[in-house]
């Protein structure tokens, strides 16, 4: 979670009431067909880019000001999606970045005294509701109709007059995106968004931010309560850092479950709004450091529905561990760390530690395999990297190859004896390893396998209700399932190789054409690429003094 003072949580965000509210089974509308996507999302197969950022208070640097780096992560395109502006005159004073045609403001940058960045929130701020449909004259209603049950009243689907068949319906609460049964009865399902119709008053925020009016992070605050839709907000001046997290978040009726559609005809609606004061923020925080990457905002804070795989190790984690306690830093040390989270898989770093302790103490099937445990082991304590510096087309470490390989097999042999089926409906793809757009390592099963493992070892009971799914908690069978993973991957890679290195893993060669490649789009026009590496495409490195 991004540091917020002291240890405050956020318990009752979830529901509207706290996490001791019974969840009224009532308020749940769940479609009797698997099929409809508001009940069962296919695994997702990416996301937004996203941003990063990590800012560090004055008393953790050298010249006894702060710094801040991090931009937004929209993935490389070229022609770029961002391009760079500086407004001077009437008024105006900033420069840094902007969307084409969506002026007339810099939405990431600095003005002469402070700089602001943002990355996305991942809040919860939209809900599916089931409405119920009915015919205005009594009449059995069908999939077709076009008024929905409200406050008791049979009323009409909101469409324009010249409206086509292709035209979306809406209903109070917002587009209709799908129409089913839910207890043989039908239903249109409909998109509620807490920021909907409400996204232009972030303008008067970015007015103030690209006119100098803002002085201090107080002043910084009392801008960015405009913006309604969800997103981690930064700041920094020659004294100062500050966060804020922004959004117009709702408060659910008591005994809403929000992992499921909810009944739109009434008797469920939100309760108004999360109070400004009570949205996560800091200023110059006693730890020294501010950090995202569209990780969790503070602990107990609930992100969006369909982001399973905000669970740690994060690849925030990536920034944190090289930056945050250390003192005497200079803008060049800060930047360089993020170069280096850049080039880091996060599987390497934070998950195969885990996997290597479970094997710690066991014998290796074979001695082949042992080699390939060593050459792990000796990829983990270089750094993880996944670096090509003499630019020969392959990777400086062998293990690449055999991490890109062995990750979601492991993942499979770990969870699917007990979850089975259920795996290929879970709204989160097993591995998002490194990308041809850039963005890496955003959502995965990283969270969830090393969490598992943990609890096979002996370590934090996080999830206690939930067994332990590595060799059913058996730790000679989990060690027998992972040793079986690590064989397939080293046998997959192992064929690829030279007959006669196919015994000597660590003159193996793992080519970086074409995965570790950053292709830009659109790739059939523009055949130029770059080594990849998991950054901002811009990326403001900034200390006031």
């Amino acid at each position: 979670s991004t540091h917020v003072e002291g240890s405050y949580s956020y318990p009752l965000f979830a529901d509207g009431s706290g996490p001791e509210s019974v969840r009224h089974p009532a308020s749940a509308a769940v479609p009797d067909t698997p099929t409809a996507p508001v009940a069962v999302t296919t695994p997702r197969t990416r996301k937004p880019g996203r941003s990063n950022v990590v800012a560090v208070t004055a008393e953790r640097t050298a010249s006894g000001n702060p710094i801040l780096v991090g931009g937004p992560q929209n993935g490389l395109t070229s022609p770029s999606l961002l391009f760079e502006m500086s407004l001077s005159g009437g008024g105006y004073r900033s420069r840094g970045v902007v969307l084409p045609g969506a002026g007339p403001y810099v939405f990431v940058g600095r003005s002469d005294e402070y700089a602001w960045t943002s990355t996305s929130g991942e809040g919860d701020q939209v809900d599916t509701r089931a409405e119920l449909l009915c015919e205005p004259d009594g009449s059995e209603p069908s999939l077709a109709s076009a008024h929905y049950l409200f406050d008791g009243n049979c009323i009409a689907f909101d469409r324009p007059p010249a409206a086509s068949a292709k035209t979306v319906s809406r209903s109070v609460h917002g587009p209709v995106i799908e129409r089913g049964l839910v207890g043989g009865r039908p239903v249109a399902f409909s998109l509620q968004r807490a920021s909907a119709g409400s996204e232009l008053f972030a303008s008067l925020a970015a007015r103030r931010l690209n006119r100098s009016e803002v002085s201090g992070p107080d002043d910084f605050f009392g801008a960015m309560r405009w913006v309604t839709f969800s997103g981690h907000w930064f700041y920094v001046d020659a004294d100062h850092i500050a966060y804020r997290y922004v959004g117009r978040y709702p408060l659910r009726a008591t005994g809403v479950t929000t992992e499921l559609p909810s009944w739109g005809t009434g008797e469920w609606e939100w309760d108004g709004w999360v109070p400004q004061s009570e949205l996560p923020s800091s200023v110059d925080p006693d730890s020294g450091c501010l950090h995202s990457w569209n990780n969790k905002a503070a602990p107990g804070w609930s992100t969006a529905d369909d982001d399973w795989g905000n669970v740690g190790p994060h690849r925030v984690d990536l920034l944190i561990d090289p930056v945050c306690g250390r003192r005497d830093l200079t803008l060049a040390e800060v930047v360089a760390a993020h170069t280096d989270a850049g080039s880091t898989d996060l599987r390497g770093a934070e998950v195969l530690p885990v996997v290597l302790e479970v094997l710690d103490g066991s014998l290796a099937p074979t001695a082949h395999l042992d080699s390939v445990r060593a050459l792990l082991a000796d990829w983990v304590d270089s750094g993880a990297h996944r670096r090509d510096i003499d630019r020969d087309l392959f990777h400086d470490h062998p293990a690449v190859a055999l991490m890109d390989e062995l990750f979601e097999p492991l993942v499979l042999g770990v969870f699917a004896p007990r979850l089975g089926d259920a795996m290929e409906v879970i709204p989160l793809r097993i591995d998002a390893g490194a990308r041809t757009t850039s963005s890496s390592f955003g959502y995965g099963w990283y969270g969830l396998l090393t969490r598992d493992l943990e609890r096979l070892l002996g370590g934090p009971d996080q999830g206690a209700a939930m067994p332990v799914h590595c060799g059913n908690g058996d730790l000679d069978h989990c060690r027998s399932v992972i040793w079986d993973a690590v064989a397939d991957a080293a046998w997959q890679v192992g064929q690829f190789q030279l007959p006669w290195h196919r015994g000597e893993p660590e003159r193996w060669l793992s080519p970086t054409v074409p995965g570790d490649q950053v292709l830009f789009l659109p790739v059939v026009f523009d055949p130029v690429a770059m080594r990849w590496s998991n950054r901002p495409a811009y990326e403001m490195a900034v200390q006031f003094r």
